[in-house]
């Protein structure tokens, strides 16, 4: 309901994957909510999981942008996605762009 309410209400809605296991075990209510969310952001380790989990293979850009792409309700904002790679780049993609 919260969900509903805030895409209704044009809120923004940031959502983290929280971890693995999350994916893993609780994918059903996790992809529930993932289309209401406007900024999504992770660990690479949690996007590799995401990616496995829906096909997309392991390159976390690909995964990056698939998820960016993916079904969202509020169509009149773009979603935002951020991956953090530790001491590496973090990945960010926004406006069809990537950085």
């Amino acid at each position: 309901v919260i969900y509903i309410q805030t895409a209704q209400n044009f809120q923004t809605l940031l959502f983290n994957l929280s971890a693995p296991f999350v994916i893993d075990f609780f994918f059903e209510a996790l992809n529930s909510v993932l289309p209401y969310a406007d900024v999504v952001f992770c660990n690479e380790t949690e996007a590799l999981t995401l990616g496995k989990k829906l096909n997309w293979g392991e390159d976390l850009l690909e995964i990056a942008q698939k998820l960016r792409n993916y079904e969202k309700v509020n169509k009149n904002k773009k979603r935002i996605v951020i991956f953090t790679q530790g001491a590496k780049a973090t990945i960010l993609v926004r406006q069809d762009q990537v950085r």
